[in-house]
């Protein structure tokens, strides 16, 4: 792989522990997706310690409500 693919392979990597690193926790996603998400986040995690990329830190996503009146 040349330096390019590598740096576009980790951070699609990344992006796979952003995604389903938080579907590991859930309670809507269903047993086999769950064992589907597992897998790909051992793998993305076994590559980039492979490459001695640092892994991203856990991020718990924030989600937030406008309890305010629609601008009008």
């Amino acid at each position: 792989m040349t330096p390019e693919q590598i740096a576009a392979d980790s951070l699609y990597q990344r992006a796979v522990l952003r995604v389903y690193g938080s579907w590991l926790t859930s309670d809507i996603i269903p047993g086999p997706e769950r064992l589907r998400a597992l897998a790909r986040v051992r793998h993305a995690r076994l590559v980039l310690a492979m490459r001695g990329t640092l892994l991203p830190q856990d991020v718990p996503a924030e989600v937030t409500f406008n309890d305010k009146e629609p601008f009008r």
